[in-house]
């Protein structure tokens, strides 16, 4: 279920330039998405979506030449179908489509999942193949719409995009939201939207934000529910001013980001088993962070179970 802040009907509409339009794929190979629209309301989430008509194309996968046919079975989730978490299909928030944001986005999208939303206003560059999901063809367009191309093709899932700032006012809510922004006031806003659609629910337990803060060589996950988000906001939501900045040189790696991003997607997981089991029977921890050079993991799953 979908709200914004203040529990209101609310539609978000990205338009497209056109030298963006070529790029933005609708998913149906014969259209591209000229405009997208998303409705907020108290039954759940309403897609409008404008389109024009192009020419098909094949999609090759693979050195064989073999072309990914429009009603090809579902083939792809046989390793896993099984999964006690597998096609539930929550909605899950993105915020951020960075060295977190953008891997999460695909892992998310290769667990089966089809119900996407990630925001981001910003560019990919140069610097950006460092450590995000993109490549040289995407340098220059905007990082929502380059990982919603990506992900249809690397893992066959449309997600849904907002090419606009994640803010307290603005912000969309969802049950299973994920924090991949740069900044601590994004993280304070999406917060703050989370905490009162949890507060509104008469089923709480469902609730989960999840919380990535990433470095070149380590990286720290906070996940967050009714039992401990007292505890994350009191000691977690930080301003940006006392947090540390890295040098330039030493913000972000492929491995690192991809590694997180991994976790993150385990740990979601978990939370959508326990939901359909309705009770505790994966870990979910409050705090889990990893050091690469010290090869140390430290893990605090007590604030959690409180």
């Amino acid at each position: 279920m979908a709200r914004d802040r203040n529990n209101n009907e609310r539609e978000y509409t990205i338009e497209l330039n056109e030298d963006e339009i070529s790029s933005y794929s609708s998913g149906d190979p014969n259209t591209v998405i000229t405009s997208y629209s998303i409705g907020i309301d108290p039954i759940g989430i309403s897609h409008s979506i404008d389109s024009i008509p192009v020419e098909p194309e094949a999609v090759i996968i693979s050195g064989d030449e073999a072309v990914l046919e429009e009603n090809e079975p579902e083939d792809r989730y046989t390793r896993f179908k099984d999964a006690e978490w597998f096609g539930k299909n929550p909605n899950i928030l993105i915020g951020g489509a960075g060295g977190i944001g953008s891997w999460l986005a695909l892992f998310l999208a290769r667990t089966g999942n089809k119900n996407l939303f990630i925001y981001d206003t910003d560019r990919f560059s140069l610097v950006n193949l460092a450590g995000q999901f993109t490549n040289n063809s995407q340098i220059g367009k905007y990082k929502v719409n380059a990982v919603k191309d990506l992900v249809y093709l690397f893992a066959g899932v449309n997600i849904y995009t907002m090419n606009v700032e994640y803010t307290a006012s603005n912000g969309m809510g969802c049950e299973i939201v994920c924090a991949a922004f740069d900044n601590m006031k994004a993280r304070r806003d999406m917060f703050d939207v989370w905490k009162m659609l949890l507060r509104q629910d008469p089923h709480p337990d469902k609730y989960l934000l999840i919380d990535g803060r990433l470095m070149a060589e380590g990286f720290h996950i906070y996940c967050v529910t009714k039992n401990n988000m007292d505890w994350y906001e009191r000691e977690k939501l930080l301003d940006d001013n006392m947090i540390p900045d890295a040098p330039c040189t030493l913000k972000q790696t492929t491995h690192v980001a991809a590694s997180i991003a991994g976790c993150m997607t385990g740990f979601i997981t978990n939370h959508i088993s326990n939901m359909s089991f309705g009770q505790y029977v994966r870990e979910l921890p409050s705090s889990f962070k990893m050091d690469i050079p010290s090869c140390t993991v430290q893990i605090d799953n007590e604030t959690h179970k409180k």
